[in-house]
């Protein structure tokens, strides 16, 4: 009778663990991709404060590939972008706020369910104010018509930068999981034995 040899992992030359690694390499999974979806969740709300948004994304290095989300911005959470990306809008904002009751409502609403890009939502934007309720307040209506554009501006660029920031550690994270050392891992923690050329022996139960 013939004796076959098998090999752990580590045991194969040079060659032939090249080939296991191709041949066998950890593919992005379904539960890789509900773990990215949470963790896109997870940096909105952690950075942001974005709460019960939903996020959509492709990213298979296609045409349209991306990362957006779509639902309400709410107070905190538009002072915090604010903040973050026109501490002077932010200023201004807050100033007209110590004079009129203001509430500024922002809706993210999807508007191509083709493609999941940054540009495949739409922004809506409007104010509810105690400065529409007063007399003769011309100007400072004008000043919050002008806060008003420089918000949406605001807005409209933060949430770019946040889709094109989440597509790029999306694609990390892809990368990392089908890299050759996550590969290697996931070969390892599975016991995994092969013959001398690097295929992989079946397992008998």
């Amino acid at each position: 009778m013939k004796t076959i040899e098998l090999y752990e992992f580590n045991e194969l030359n040079e060659d032939a663990k090249a080939y296991a690694i191709d041949k066998y390499r950890y593919q992005f999974s379904e539960y890789d991709a509900e773990y990215l979806t949470e963790w896109f969740e997870s940096e909105l709300y952690n950075a942001y404060g974005l709460e019960d948004v939903e996020v959509l994304w492709s990213l298979s290095h296609s045409q349209g590939d991306g990362v957006s989300f779509t639902g309400e911005i709410s107070e905190d959470a538009l002072s915090i972008i604010l903040k973050a990306y026109d501490p002077i809008v932010y200023d201004r904002f807050q100033a007209f706020k110590r004079r009129y009751d203001t509430v500024i409502n922002i809706d993210i609403r999807r508007v191509n369910y083709r493609y999941y890009h940054e540009y495949s939502a739409t922004i809506d934007i409007d104010a509810d104010s105690d400065v529409y309720n007063e007399d003769d307040v011309t100007s400072d209506i004008d000043t919050l018509e002008a806060l008003m554009d420089d918000v949406s501006t605001t807005i409209e660029r933060a949430y770019i930068d946040i889709c094109q920031t989440l597509k790029r550690e999306g694609y990390d994270y892809i990368s990392n999981v089908e890299s050759d050392e996550n590969t290697i891992e996931d070969l390892l923690i599975g016991g995994c034995l092969f013959y001398e050329n690097g295929v992989q022996a079946p397992v008998f139960k």
